[in-house]
This record gives C-alpha cells, structure tokens and sequence, in this order.
C-alpha cells in the first residue's frame, strides 16, 4: 500500500491501523493496547479487503463510511465530497457571524436563517446546529431555521442521515436545488440571514491526483475553465438577500487559493462591498465573507 500509494512509512502505517481497527470492531486505542490479539477469519478477510480497496486509491473515508469533521462523525459515501479540515474555517466564521448578532435584534432574539448551498454530507450546517445547540440550547437553536440544499438526491439522503444521527431532524430541513434557485428567501421575516458553502471551486483543466478526481464527485470540485462558475452564480443569487440584510446578511463560503481577487470583482459587480478574507494555515485565503 505504501509503495502504490506513495504513502510514507508513518501514513501507511495509520492508515493500516485505522483500517485494521474498523475491520475488527476496536478502536485504534484498544489496537495500539493489545496487538496481537487473535480476530476471527472472517474479520481478518474484512480488512484484506478494505487493504485492496485502498490498494485501488480509494480514500480511507469512503472505505470506512466515516469522516470527522469539527470534532463530529459523518457518514460519507462517494455521493458527497468528503468533508476536510480547511472547511472548518467556514464554520467557525459563520458561527462568529451569529455570535455577533446576538445581542438586541440580532439573530437570537430575533430568529435567524442559515442556507448550506451544495450541503453535501451536511457536514457544515450539522456543525453549525450543534455547536449553537450547545451554545444555547434547544431554546435558542428552535429559533433559527436551518436548510440544507444539494442538486444531488443521493447527497440529501447522506444529510439527512447525518442531521438524524446527531439528533437535528427537527431543526434541519433539506431541499433539491441548483444554488439558491428553487429558495424563496423572504429576508425580512428573519433577524439575520447566514448562507454558508464550500462550493465547487477547481478548474477544469486543474490535475488532481486519482485518489481525488477517481473517487469524489466531478460535481462537487470542478466549476468551469478557472473553477469560479458556481462561485460567480452563488453571489449573484445570493447579492438581493444581502443586499435587503445589510450588516444582518452575510455569504460566507470556501474559495481556492488565488481566487480572492476574482471573487471581490465579482461580489463588487453585485453592491456587495464587505469583503473580508480568512487565511487557512498555511496563510492562503481560503475562506471569505461577502456582505453589503
């Protein structure tokens, strides 16, 4: 594995672990604690075959069924975008976006709307709930409305799943959509509107490596010859809810490292003039939030 997959020693060795683990039904810790502990055979054939898959190039997430993102499990299958860590970034702005508007009219007293376009594995609008949940409770989490949108059937039945284990079902709904076409926004009948998204952002002719562009949905990564058409549409249909919302409305989605001046042309062409950038770890912009 190490050597078709061009793993280091120390990756493949993880990856043979974690894979082992799941095979066995253990966790990594109970691994690491005993082992040369005996499995039955049929378990031992289970782990040969997720070291084949994994032989092909599949991503570790899709053989396990799971990925964690912003400390919570997420059933991932090869209908979604497996969640990464640079998407946290979308979370933690978005979050600090409420948080600021929870004072007077702001969105905790009174009511709030949060949109997660190409939701996917609803990875960051399930984050957002939780993380308010436990922040405010039941109460102060009933009073927003929470929705998840994806052009992909297959990709809603993933979210909800994942809205449904980590207890959500009441408090996020799901709809088909291409962007924000089948939403019908009324900006007024909430305190704050949040649109969150990681949307497709990679060029058509970009290379990616198999593991990748072999496994993962084309949808969900690649937008066009400099990867900025779902981009450019999202602001665009976002920019009248932003727009009536002023301070209260914010667009805050991940983008792909050297778009930052495309994207402030484009918000600029639509009166949204509040642009402010946040740099992932290795200081590329990589997440922003547009806002009139």
């Amino acid at each position: 594995m190490q050597s078709r997959l061009g793993l280091g020693g120390d990756a493949a060795a993880l990856e043979s672990d974690v894979l082992l683990a799941c095979a066995l039904r253990i966790t990594r810790e109970e691994l690491l604690i005993r082992p040369n502990s005996a499995a039955a055979p049929e378990l031992c054939e289970l782990f040969r075959e997720f070291i084949a898959r994994r032989c092909t190039g599949e991503p570790v997430a899709y053989i396990l069924g799971v990925k964690e993102f912003y400390s919570l499990r997420f059933a991932v299958n090869r209908s979604v975008l497996i969640p990464r860590p640079e998407t946290e970034f979308v979370v933690e702005h978005g979050l600090g976006f409420l948080r600021q508007r929870t004072a007077g009219h702001g969105p905790l007293n009174g009511g709030y709307l949060v949109l997660d376009v190409g939701t996917g594995s609803g990875a960051i609008v399930v984050s957002l709930a939780c993380a308010l949940r436990k922040e405010s409770g039941e109460e102060g989490l009933s009073r927003g409305m929470f929705i998840g949108l994806d052009c992909s059937f297959a990709a809603l039945k993933v979210a909800k799943s994942n809205a449904l284990a980590h207890g959500l079902e009441d408090h996020i709904s799901f709809a088909v959509s291409d962007v924000l076409s089948a939403v019908r926004v009324k900006p007024e009948r909430h305190g704050a509107v949040l649109i969150v998204s990681n949307p497709p952002y990679i060029s058509d002719s970009e290379e990616l490596s198999f593991q990748i562009s072999g496994f993962e949905p084309k949808c969900a990564l690649r937008a066009g010859e400099k990867g900025l058409d779902v981009i450019e549409r999202l602001i665009r249909e976002a920019a009248p809810i932003l727009r009536q919302k002023g301070p209260l409305g914010a667009l805050v989605m991940e983008i792909g490292a050297g778009q930052d001046s495309d994207v402030r042309c484009i918000a600029q062409r639509e009166e949204l003039t509040t642009i402010n950038y946040i740099q992932d770890l290795r200081g590329v912009k990589r997440v922003v939030e547009v806002g009139k």
